[in-house]
């Protein structure tokens, strides 16, 4: 017997509710990775061998999260490659048109001739 979910269950399944959590989880994991930094930072401040390690750790961190944040503000990212005549791009709208295309001949159907 499956029970219904609560309200806030099925907000957080709409595509606003999960653009919402996927912003709490990255806040969140920012916080926890500060939190384990600082901790790292006390205990191992006096050797500078693990210092650059903790600092390539960070930038990770900054890369993730920023990546992340990217995804979720809608930034649209196109990479266009071209070699003679030859052109091909890639990017957020192209996956988009693909996938719509892919859903069209879906729903029409099989082509038997």
């Amino acid at each position: 017997m499956t029970r219904a979910l609560p309200a806030i269950g099925r907000a957080l399944l709409t595509p606003a509710g999960l653009k919402a959590g996927a912003l709490l989880l990255l806040g969140g994991g920012g916080v926890v990775m500060t939190i384990v930094v600082m901790i790292a930072l006390d205990r191992l401040g006096d050797e500078p061998r693990y210092l650059w390690w903790i600092a390539m750790a960070a930038h990770v961190q900054i890369l993730l999260v920023l990546t992340g944040l990217l995804v979720l503000t809608g930034v649209n990212r196109k990479i266009v490659i071209q070699v003679g005549e030859n052109r091909t791009e890639i990017g957020d709208l192209a996956a988009i048109e693909a996938a719509a295309e892919i859903a069209r001949a879906q729903a029409k159907g099989p082509d038997i001739g």
